[in-house]
């Protein structure tokens, strides 16, 4: 009951936590509050056959993240881990979504898990470490996202985001996200598109995200690995990234989540190294 029920814990948070430290380093997407090497979307619920219980409730977890009437809050503790530049810079990014009804959920977003579907990386909400510690901006990144379920394992998600907010790049994300069951595996999936509207002059154009990762128990935690690609649609070959993100997360009590994730931001692809890091904290609490 305890690995099911983390199957779905883990499945409800990954939906809420999503621009930088995965994307291309000179990505105009990405807000520049903190120095980018990453850009991330959410996940639905387990089929009937493995419905593991809800936080706080029985029954499975809904695709959308958090019940009707519900609320998911998340905090995001986002540190640059490149080599020779631990915590410069560092910031925290706070995820909230509302669950308007049993298939459509609304929220306000900061984090790469929840605007771009990446676990690592940051860049979005707060960045703490000052402009000599590399925070372009006090204050960036944030998305007005939404989520519709299309059945108990795919959702329909978008809404509009702020990838930077001076020089203002404004866009629409457009995706879906899915989770699939096979015994104690769980693998999710989300692939979205962001689609500059304002200063497409100054680069804000069109970024492909994929990231795929599977997870599974391992004692008290769900652990496992995060990988996809990304890259602008322009010059699509000289441009993609290949992330690699090891991840663990455990419920505190009924209500109450923390995990982690290590994140090689370009382990592969064009002009890839293993230098770029970014090392995410993470707590979520749902009623």
């Amino acid at each position: 009951m305890i690995k099911q029920t983390m199957i779905g814990i883990l499945g409800g948070a990954l939906l809420f936590s999503a621009s930088a430290f995965a994307q291309d380093p000179n990505a105009p997407v990405t807000p520049p509050a903190m120095t980018p090497a990453m850009t991330p979307a959410t996940t639905p619920a387990t089929p009937p056959s493995a419905a593991p219980e809800v936080m706080g409730g029985g029954g499975p977890p809904p695709i959308t993240g958090v019940r009707a009437g519900g609320l998911a809050v998340w905090g995001s503790l986002d540190i640059n881990a490149s080599k020779g530049a631990f915590a410069k810079p560092f910031g925290i990014a706070p995820d909230i979504f509302y669950g308007v009804s049993d298939v459509l959920s609304v929220g306000l977003a900061h984090s790469n898990w929840a605007t771009n579907g990446f676990a690592g990386g940051g860049g979005g909400g707060l960045c703490l470490a000052g402009t000599s510690n590399g925070c372009a901006k006090a204050y960036n990144n944030v998305g007005i996202l939404g989520k519709y379920a299309l059945s108990d394992s795919l959702a329909a998600e978008g809404g509009l985001v702020l990838a930077s907010l001076d020089p203002m790049f404004a866009g629409i994300k457009a995706g879906v996200t899915g989770r699939l069951m096979a015994g104690p595996l769980m693998v999710m999936y989300s692939p979205n598109l962001y689609i500059g509207a304002t200063k497409r002059d100054l680069g804000n154009k069109e970024r492909l995200n994929v990231p795929v990762a599977a997870m599974m128990p391992a004692g008290p935690v769900m652990a496992g690995i995060q990988t996809g690609l990304y890259s602008p649609l322009s010059k699509f070959g000289d441009s993609f990234g290949i992330p690699l993100s090891l991840m663990g997360m455990m419920h505190v009590n009924p209500n109450l989540m923390a995990g982690a994730a290590f994140t090689f931001n370009r382990i592969a692809g064009k002009a890839s190294s293993a230098d770029s890091r970014t090392l995410n904290l993470f707590v979520g609490w749902m009623n």
